[in-house]
């Protein structure tokens, strides 16, 4: 029997390979030892919701009959208001991100019912199509019982387009530092001259970032400014770079100047001879920013720092001021974890870890951390990193389970067995006695910037109660 069950799961793991190109049509019923997958057309769209999270947008359809239908969970980018088409891959709901279908859980997630019975999906891919309003979803998947069936449909579905709200924070600088006779001499002020550095979010997740020259009197934002590579004066835009160190031999990666996101992918912004400009048009505050035909640094390419193929291009309409960032003028604490310490090698890398609190916040070292008292509001960022160094750039807010050196760990709980403890990245009111803390969700950002011992940091994000906007300058020091 042994030796059957063996043979049996190899088919069973050679069908799974079969199915998941979404391109296959068939499975091979292996001559007869192992039923084909049975086809189910489903005629009908009994259900259609999206809801908006953190970072990503959830459409849940159920297709099919009263009796028998697929009741799938698609997971697409929070700023795209319909189903895109692509192939979606399954994935539990704590790490599920756009291009996933979410694996069955309690009441939620992919489940396939029929007669009364529920069963969840556990492997498959689902492939999306669309012309029109006419989608076509068709995949093999299979179930919990082991059964593998195909399910196809075609039908209308129309998703209302809801408008994005573009917003904007604005920090300033001066005066702005322009680039030396030689790309190795030191930076200089470029005279009567602000520095604009310009983020853009779209229903607050971070689509843009501009750095901008203007006179240091200037009381408008409007201009035609052209993308330079190395600043002289008033009127340009920093262009941005992507370099890894490693190119020239050294090690170590940054991100400088001025670039947008295609999904998560920064594009950095090149220059091109005076040629590029980027338009802002302000009306008392409100700004639009536009630009076409943009040149962007293809990565691939190395130290030779040539171009994507195709152009890119920014439009963000409208875009309105977010109040101010909180000042956070108390840095309470800074320490780095080495992970191959405390998990006895299992995990390797580093979590370097900030508080930042306002004036009357304090903080007493214990023996097992830190203590959050007095009155005011705080805030507790993990960065994943690869060296107990916090170097300057924008770290995205990920869950823990995606966070990849360069991010920032948004807030979970961490279940030691005997105890569990809120970690990752926390947003605290601290009222005398114990403090309420809530989790900062993935999809903000965590700005880091340094010069000369001084750092910013910048944190633009969001906990189930509303958005985080909070800065800190001043001297750390990481031990």
């Amino acid at each position: 029997m042994k030796q059957i069950k063996i043979y049996l799961n190899a088919v069973m793991a050679a069908w799974l390979m079969m199915f998941a190109a979404c391109e296959k049509e068939a499975i091979d019923p292996l001559d007869g030892r192992y039923p084909a997958p049975e086809t189910y057309t489903l005629s009908d769209l009994l259900k259609q919701e999206a809801v908006k999270g953190a970072s990503t947008r959830t459409f849940t359809l159920e297709l099919g009959s009263s009796s028998r239908y697929l009741s799938v969970e698609f997971v697409g980018s929070r700023l795209s208001y319909f189903l895109a088409p692509g192939s979606y891959t399954i994935a539990n709901q704590s790490i599920a991100k756009a291009g996933n279908y979410v694996a069955g859980y309690g009441e939620g997630g992919t489940y396939w019912v029929t007669s009364g019975a529920k069963l969840k999906l556990t492997d498959g891919t689902i492939a999306v199509k669309l012309n029109g309003d006419t989608y076509t979803i068709t995949g093999t998947v299979m179930l919990e019982d082991k059964t593998i069936i195909k399910i196809a449909y075609t039908g209308a579905i129309v998703f209302e387009p809801d408008p994005v709200a573009y917003t904007y924070t604005l920090e300033t600088a001066t005066p702005a530092m322009g680039s030396g006779a030689t790309p190795f001499d030191p930076p200089v002020p470029i005279p009567g001259s602000r520095l604009n550095k310009i983020s853009v979010y779209a229903d607050g997740t971070l689509v843009a970032y501009f750095e901008v020259v203007t006179a240091d009197n200037a009381t408008s934002l409007a201009g035609n400014y052209v993308v330079t590579d190395g600043l002289k004066a008033t009127g340009q835009l920093n262009c941005g770079a992507y370099v890894d160190i490693s190119w020239f031999g050294g090690a170590g990666i940054v991100e400088s100047g001025s670039y947008y996101l295609d999904g998560e992918t920064k594009m950095f912004i090149r220059a091109g001879g005076g040629n590029i400009n980027i338009n802002i048009a302000d009306n008392e505050g409100t700004l639009t920013i536009t630009g076409d035909n943009l040149p962007i640094q293809d990565i691939s390419t190395g130290g030779d720092f040539g171009n994507l193929s195709t152009p890119g291009s920014v439009n963000y309409p409208d875009a309105t001021r977010e109040a101010s960032a909180l000042p956070l003028p108390n840095l309470l604490s800074a320490t780095v974890t080495d992970l191959a310490e405390v998990t006895s090698g299992a995990q390797t890398g580093y979590t370097v870890t900030l508080k930042l609190g306002e004036a009357g916040v304090t903080a007493t070292q214990g023996d097992y951390g830190v203590t959050i008292g007095g009155t005011g509001k705080y805030v507790s960022i993990d960065f994943k990193r690869d060296a107990g160094t916090l170097p300057s750039g924008t770290y995205n807010i990920k869950a823990d389970a995606e966070a990849a050196v360069g991010d920032a760990i948004a807030g979970y709980v961490l279940d030691l067995g005997f105890a569990q403890i809120n970690s990752g990245s926390i947003w605290g009111t601290a009222t005398g006695g114990a403090p309420e803390e809530a989790f900062i969700l993935a999809g903000g950002t965590v700005t880091v910037t340094e010069s000369g011992g001084t750092y910013t940091i910048t944190v633009n994000a969001t906990t189930g109660e509303g958005s985080v906007k909070a800065v800190y300058t001043g001297a750390i020091t990481i031990p």
